[in-house]
């Protein structure tokens, strides 16, 4: 069989694949794999092919390795979580510091807790906003006391989280620093060549900033290092509706334009030097350092290597075999990067290149030369990508292709520029590269300002991108299926699309999901006729230093991560920003039929959600004590408050009632006991309860928990200074033997009902 090094990759890539989404117990399939490697060598010493043994044997190692590697960085947190300590480490390269907010990874090699001192190379994600900004300086050693903390906020089922990106890339925990005089940065000696790329780095960076203004400078630092550190959001986000941001992934274009420069450079070596070679490999790897060792400049730099190493050997590097031996390389290192965004655009991007292209090339084409050669290869990586960017980003640029036909030639001529400025100093040149910079920058503005430009996606299943890349692979024939087979995979795929048709169509069950949004609430409830209503959107974030928006980057990608892109009823109980905050970035976003909201309560805060969304006034619904709201044919939900205004805005929140057959759930908003107290003479009964006020003192009376008695009840609250959720309250439903759920230690919480039992599932294990 050809090509054994790419199949052989490409199972142990779904091997990892399935580490990932089953979570085995891992050592079973370390056994097999023993067992089948026994196996392959019993086979190859008889003389028989082993390709299938071989193939078997990495889909074994990948289902062990994934889960090995994540289990050892999750017992490192397990251990540490929520103690004081002392870390002594080297301070990476990755440092960011805004006001007094200091945020960097340390190189741990000790740690210390009382008298005991544990001994580990590992990663810590330092977070400091007491002590002064003079003592981060990379690569310095420091010792540091401070609190390993529980830092995995919204933490939601089958959604990504900065904590996942952070043990993806080694770091197992987030430790808050305490204010120190004790913390005394060393020189350090420890990993020299970083230390080199960091300095000719930083050198490069002093030479850029005083001759570019502030635009110009953090996009030459992105193209140039892949550093959007300080880069504006706005900007960058702009790069990514458009299609292009893939222009601060250094990978293939700027290792080939670095080889390119070199090998004229070095000229005087002659061509076949196997000095020239290894001075040209050095400095790719200091680059590749330099650029933070991404998995997309790791993979340029490694099949760049083959490709000197195959010419020192007069032999031709099969670009299909280089391209996984970088893949086996990679995840090798490090497995988890197997579902790291940045490592799947890399590879599927060459991967789309190399077998798509050429096929690609063979269309007859209106138009020839360069423009034909560009068109065609942004057409080939758009195609591989397609599923990657619609299920990650939820976003799916339409004007892609065109924009970077037109971007790219200039980008070219924009970082060849920025190397020209860095090694020759010419200073007249900074006005030139500010004009390119800002021309680039326009077109990407005016690109988003085009109606329809780019489109909310919801995320395909895996079965969807299954059946994508069937197509694909058939289409292109990279694959072909024998005659004989083809009548079965037609009759497949009109089974498989058939049954979508017939499960939408049929009745499914009620779904409550509270939705991990730290410090407020939002809840989506899908009725079993599939619609979907949501009870506020969250809006407060975890920590006073962060610019997250909670409706952009928490609720938007849940919602569309689960297939849903209408909003039948969008259902806000007050206006706390904790409750109305998210709901702006929602409802600007995607249709929304109906916007419930108090007759009672203030209007002041939905000043901003009249003007800037799409609201007609015929769809809002101002709603008080003794309405009621049919959703879909099977849910209601009955309004048992407010029934007058009230002072104080959390009593004037609406609390519902949803009934489903003989299932209810009571949702309170944020009312105090109070309006509790007022609530005992109403049929409040129900089997799930949403805790008032994120469990607050002044809510929850035992009256009204006794009047309720729930089955299960859920707390929606996050990191706060309000003492959320008092202890009283706590012991009250723990005394009632209530079964609690709460949003900041389970994350999301999931009821499923089908109108007389019910389940419930959590985002971690409760």
């Amino acid at each position: 069989m050809q090509r054994i090094l790419f199949w052989a990759f490409m199972f142990y890539s779904m091997g990892l694949i399935f580490g990932a989404a089953l979570r085995p117990f891992s050592y079973i399939f370390l056994i097999s794999s023993i067992f089948l490697l026994i196996l392959s060598i019993a086979y190859y010493i008889k003389g028989r092919r082993t390709f299938y043994l071989l193939y078997l044997l990495v889909l074994s190692l990948g289902m062990f390795y994934y889960p090995y590697k994540l289990n050892n960085l999750n017992r490192l947190h397990d251990r540490f979580k929520g103690k004081d300590a002392m870390l002594y480490g080297q301070i990476s390269d990755e440092v960011s510091i805004k006001d007094r907010l200091k945020k960097y990874i340390l190189h741990v090699d000790r740690i210390e807790i009382g008298n005991v001192i544990y001994r580990c190379k590992s990663e810590v994600q330092v977070i400091d906003f007491r002590n002064t900004k003079s003592y981060v300086t990379p690569y310095k050693y420091i010792k540091i006391d401070g609190t390993f903390e529980e830092y995995k906020p919204y933490k939601n089922i089958g959604m990504d989280n900065y904590s996942d990106y952070l043990l993806r890339h080694g770091v197992f925990g987030t430790f808050t620093a305490n204010y120190s005089k004790d913390i005394n940065p060393e020189k350090c000696s420890k990993r020299f060549l970083e230390q080199i790329a960091y300095r000719i780095k930083e050198r490069a960076e002093s030479r850029l900033m005083p001759v570019l203004d502030k635009e110009s400078y953090g996009m030459m630092k992105g193209v140039l290092f892949g550093d959007t550190e300080g880069y504006d959001r706005d900007d960058y986000e702009a790069f990514k509706k458009c299609g292009i941001a893939h222009i601060f992934a250094v990978s293939g274009y700027n290792i080939w334009l670095i080889y390119f420069i070199l090998s004229n450079v070095l000229f005087f070596l002659g061509n076949n030097s196997r000095l020239k070679s290894y001075i040209i490999i050095f400095f790719l790897m200091l680059y590749t350092v330099m650029t933070g060792l991404t998995p997309s400049v790791m993979r340029a730099f490694v099949m760049a290597s083959i490709i000197i190493a195959g010419k020192l050997m007069n032999k031709h590097a099969d670009s299909l075999t280089s391209l996984s031996l970088s893949g086996f390389i990679i995840l090798t290192v490090n497995p988890l990067l197997i579902m790291d965004i940045g490592f799947i655009l890399s590879f599927v991007s060459a991967a789309s290149i190399i077998l798509i292209l050429p096929r690609m090339e063979k269309i007859k084409m209106p138009i020839h030369g360069k423009i034909k050669d560009v068109f065609l290869v942004t057409l080939s990586v758009q195609i591989g990508i397609l599923p990657a960017i619609t299920y990650y980003f939820n976003n799916l640029p339409l004007l892609s292709i065109p924009a970077n036909m037109i971007i790219m030639p200039v980008v070219s001529v924009f970082t060849v520029s920025g190397i020209v400025f860095l090694v020759f100093n010419f200073a007249f040149m900074g006005a030139y590269v500010n004009f390119i910079a800002h021309m680039i920058l326009w077109f990407t503005r005016f690109i988003n300002t085009i109606p329809y430009s780019n489109l909310n996606t919801i995320s395909p299943n895996i079965l969807e991108i299954m059946l994508y890349y069937i197509f694909v692979l058939c289409a292109f024939k990279i694959i072909i299926i024998k005659k004989e087979y083809r009548k079965v995979l037609y009759y497949a795929l009109s089974i498989v699309f058939a049954m979508s048709i017939i499960y939408d169509s049929i009745p499914g069950k009620l779904k409550i999901s509270f939705i991990d949004v730290g410090q407020g609430d939002s809840i989506l409830i899908t009725t079993p006729d599939r619609k979907e209503i949501l009870i506020d959107g969250g809006g407060k974030p975890v920590s006073e230093y962060s610019s997250i928006d909670i409706g952009n980057e928490v609720v938007m990608p849940f919602l569309l991560k689960h297939g849903i892109n209408r909003i039948d009823m969008v259902i806000s109980t007050h206006s706390d920003y904790d409750h109305l905050g998210g709901l702006y970035a929602v409802m600007k976003n995607f249709p929304v039929g109906y916007f419930v909201k108090s007759d009672m309560g203030s209007i002041d805060g939905y000043a901003d959600i009249f003007e800037k969304c799409p609201v007609k006034q015929s769809k809002v619904i101002n709603i008080k004590t003794g309405d009621e709201i049919s959703a879909g044919k099977y849910v209601k939900f009955f309004a048992l408050s407010p029934s007058k205004k009230q002072y104080d805005e959390n009593d004037s929140s609406i609390v519902l009632k949803l009934v489903y057959r003989n299932f209810s759930a009571l949702f309170t908003g944020d009312i105090s006991d109070k309006i509790e107290s007022g609530l005992l003479k109403e049929d409040i009964h129900a089997d799930v309860l949403k805790v008032p006020h994120h469990g607050s003192k002044t809510s929850s009376s035992q009256a009204f928990l006794d009047k309720i008695d729930p089955k299960a009840a859920v707390i929606s609250v996050g990191k706060n200074s309000f003492g959320h959720p008092s202890p009283v309250v706590l012991k009250r439903l723990t005394d009632k033997k209530v079964e609690l759920f709460r949003t900041d230690k389970q994350g999301e919480v999931d009821i499923t009902t089908n109108g007389n039992s019910f389940n419930i599932r959590t985002a971690v294990a409760h």
